[in-house]
């Protein structure tokens, strides 16, 4: 398991969230996990909903951990916040 950073996609230099359709980009700190989630996928939406209201950056970005399931190859993100990170 490991600790992920997923961004919402802002726009303009007041910081608007994009549309619904634009993805969120995760990556780890090494980023050797980088990857972008699009928003019709699984529980995409919630995850966007849960870093807009609770997120950092005035709801642009939240931290999470996650994993790969080697199974399916599908990343795996717990939607427990976790407290900001120094990366």
């Amino acid at each position: 398991m490991q600790k992920s950073k997923v961004y919402m996609t802002v726009q303009g230099t007041e910081g608007q969230h994009s549309s619904k359709s634009d993805p969120l980009l995760c990556r780890n700190e090494d980023r050797d996990l980088l990857c972008y989630i699009a928003r019709h996928q699984h529980d995409s939406e919630k995850l966007a909903q849960l870093i807009v209201q609770k997120g950092l950056s005035n709801g642009a970005k939240a931290y999470f951990k996650a994993y790969m399931d080697q199974p399916t190859q599908q990343l795996v993100i717990l939607p427990t916040l976790l407290p900001e990170q120094p990366w």
